[in-house]
């Protein structure tokens, strides 16, 4: 075991690990921690053990203020309108904001969030590479 109780909403019961030369990541068994955690720490780790390019993003201004709790990264969930992204859940997910959402970025443990109108990057989820 490597890491568990990881500072990542949703997915802070997430399990980092190895056996031998194996890397492992257990999940948590609510979906939207599960999900959280498959995008945060999931899909970095396939792209890089199958050598993928890094995923890119989107980057477009913030509707509305997103706060955040420092010392916690927090994955957002976001819905594009037209030239903007409208957050639809930080943190907690509903079943219906995972459906709504088109992209998700992570906002870092040490970060406050950011004021509406700020540009930021995200990852959207029909990326074609």
């Amino acid at each position: 075991l490597i890491a568990h109780n990881i500072a990542l909403q949703p997915g802070r019961t997430a399990a980092i690990g190895r056996l031998d030369a194996v890397p492992i990541i257990a999940l948590p068994g609510a979906p939207d921690q599960a999900f959280g955690a498959f995008l945060a720490l999931v899909q970095p780790a396939i792209d890089r053990l199958s050598g993928r390019s890094a995923r890119r993003q989107t980057v477009l201004a913030l509707e509305r203020k997103i706060s955040s709790t420092v010392g916690l990264a927090e994955i957002v969930l976001l819905k594009q309108q037209q030239d903007r992204w409208r957050p639809l859940a930080i943190g907690d997910f509903s079943l219906e904001a995972i459906r709504l959402a088109d992209a998700w970025l992570a906002i870092p443990g040490g970060s406050e969030g950011w004021a509406a109108g700020t540009p930021v990057g995200a990852f959207v989820f029909d990326d074609p590479r």
